[in-house]
């Protein structure tokens, strides 16, 4: 049976890496996906675990707002409270692609030599100003992501 995943999305809240009981080393978070269709804005928020050396790389490496793609598969944890029965799925990562990182962006942008500064009547003038940037591809590649964060 096939079981494998891939979600893009932001990282809803800064990582942390914790250790079971049992010793295993984890992290969990959650992803928010944002769509738009017939003008209407959605965001969906998948629930995410990452495991021993990638969960080490995840905590270090990425923090809140930060765009990745997990790759994994579909757990499903089931319980017993209060006579209850409970369950959750969430996405167990394998692997993580790193897209976008606004910390990233934003230094680049505050060290650009070329960057231009500017005050708030500069953009209420007439003669409205442009900011030059260095390869403005690369900072700009996921732009249309910055907006999807929900937070």
């Amino acid at each position: 049976m096939l079981n494998k995943l891939y979600i893009q999305g932001n990282i809803v809240q800064d990582t942390e890496l914790k250790v079971s009981d049992n010793g295993t080393v984890y992290s969990k978070n959650s992803l928010a996906v944002s769509k738009t269709k017939n003008g209407t804005k959605t965001t969906e928020y998948f629930d995410i675990v990452v495991f021993d050396k990638v969960a080490a790389s995840f905590t270090s490496k990425f923090v809140k707002g930060d765009n990745i793609i997990v790759e994994g598969y579909l757990k499903q944890d089931k319980w017993e409270k209060d006579g209850q029965k409970h369950s959750k799925v969430y996405a167990g990562v394998e692997n993580i692609i790193y897209t976008f990182n606004k910390k990233d962006r934003t230094e680049k942008l505050e060290n650009d030599s070329e960057k231009a500064s500017f005050d708030a009547k500069d953009i209420n003038s007439e003669s409205k100003k442009s900011i030059p940037v260095k390869n403005t591809s690369e900072i700009l590649k996921k732009e249309e992501s910055d907006e999807d964060v929900p937070f």
